[in-house]
């Protein structure tokens, strides 16, 4: 097998001009230009595109085409020479100035293996190398150092048994990430029919008894009087996105901090429901996550505090975890963020915020069905995962030029 430069089996590029566009949904018929991110992660989105304003509709050229491939020339560090496949013709979408379309010789290369070539750890590193610009957030690559990538360039049947290949693998992974899409939209509307009470498991009947965040529970700080030298190093503690990305603490993820054996500073323990206190936009302001774990009880960030409930016997520590993470109770808290740039949550109107609670069968009850719910999303996640991975095996060997026959 041999190896071929770019410039020998890509004839040309055609590109898009740089247009005037209004960042909203391309309504029916409607022309678009489309954005660097239409090719961003491998699969070509044809709905990552701007409505091209009336003046400019004269100016636009070069339609994705089928069986093509589209290239951003100019993109963040990671993406730029980032490239997707076309499936099918879009005669309303045309391509902006940092997007090019190869025009390969198809008597030499399959358009789907080169898409495949392109995308290969081994590809991207190349083309991440060969990048350049000043700018941190920005790189280009030219048309000269781009065709000047080295490929390996079995015979034409060759070429497409391997796209084959490749082909089914995402097929088999748009499946699951199908059904993970499907199972992520069921919790939702599971969570938003049980708390909104539309959805009442067949068991229970008893009216739900109201509460405000005052009634419940005492809130605490976190850590005070800590400097940037404390950290790293000392006893664990629950760090800001540990709060923010879990709807359960994670004690596995705590970080260390230094806290003198005379220190008066705050615990976490079983029950506990942590808030965060600050965001860039309202509606992650007060995000939750609540300590199902005992024994070692990790101290707490200075970015978040703490509510505990005052009769621990009367509740389900996990469902507080949903309950607090349902669409009701999120709106009421974004409802409270305070701030222009940076959005804070006040302690004194959160207080106040009224919320209802099942009796204590139910509450374990509606903790069990969606504890089951996710426990079914973790699976699907990690199949895909799985998936990921084995295709990367596959595709790393059979676009190396090994196991070829």
């Amino acid at each position: 097998m041999m190896v071929v430069r770019l410039k020998q089996i890509i004839k040309g590029f055609e590109s898009g001009v740089s247009v005037n566009g209004e960042n909203r949904d391309l309504e029916i018929g409607e022309v678009g230009v489309l954005k660097v991110s239409a090719v961003s992660y491998g699969v070509f989105d044809p709905t990552a595109a701007k409505a091209v304003v009336e003046k400019d509709l004269d100016r636009v050229k070069c339609n994705p085409k089928k069986d093509h491939i589209i290239v951003s020339r100019a993109n963040t560090p990671e993406l730029v020479g980032a490239c997707a496949y076309v499936f099918e013709d879009h005669p309303n979408l045309y391509l902006p100035d940092k997007l090019w379309q190869a025009i390969v010789d198809e008597a030499k290369v399959d358009s789907k293996y080169l898409f495949y070539q392109l995308r290969s750890p081994r590809i991207r590193y190349q083309i991440a190398n060969l990048a350049t610009g000043s700018s941190g957030s920005m790189k280009n690559i030219s048309k000269s150092s781009f065709l000047s990538i080295p490929i390996p360039l079995p015979p034409l049947a060759e070429q497409r048994r391997i796209a084959g290949i490749l082909s089914a693998w995402d097929a088999a992974i748009r499946v699951q990430e199908g059904l993970l899409v499907a199972k992520r939209g069921f919790r939702a509307g599971l969570v938003q029919r049980l708390f909104s009470r539309e959805l009442r498991l067949p068991e229970f009947s008893e009216s739900w008894i109201n509460t405000t965040i005052d009634e419940f529970g005492t809130t605490f700080n976190g850590l005070t009087g800590k400097n940037k030298d404390d950290f790293g190093k000392g006893k664990p503690y629950v760090s800001y996105m540990n709060v923010y990305r879990n709807t359960f603490i994670k004690t596995s993820q705590s970080d260390l901090v230094k806290v003198g054996e005379t220190e008066k500073q705050n615990t976490v323990r079983y029950g506990d429901i942590i808030f965060t206190t600050s965001s860039e936009t309202p509606i992650e302001v007060g995000m939750s996550s609540v300590m199902l774990e005992r024994g070692d009880e990790p101290y707490l960030n200075s970015f978040c505090f703490g509510l505990r409930p005052n009769k621990l016997e009367d509740i389900d520590p996990a469902f507080l975890g949903y309950l607090f993470r349902s669409p009701e109770l999120r709106r009421e808290i974004s409802r409270l963020a305070q701030g222009s740039t940076r959005f804070n949550l006040g302690k004194g109107n959160f207080k106040k915020i009224e919320f209802s609670l099942p009796c204590l069968a139910e509450q374990h009850a509606i903790a069990g069905v969606l504890g089951l719910v996710d426990a079914e999303i973790l699976g699907l996640a990690g199949e895909l995962g799985l998936l990921r991975r084995e295709k990367l095996g596959v595709m790393g060997k059979l676009l190396s030029g090994e196991n070829h026959s």
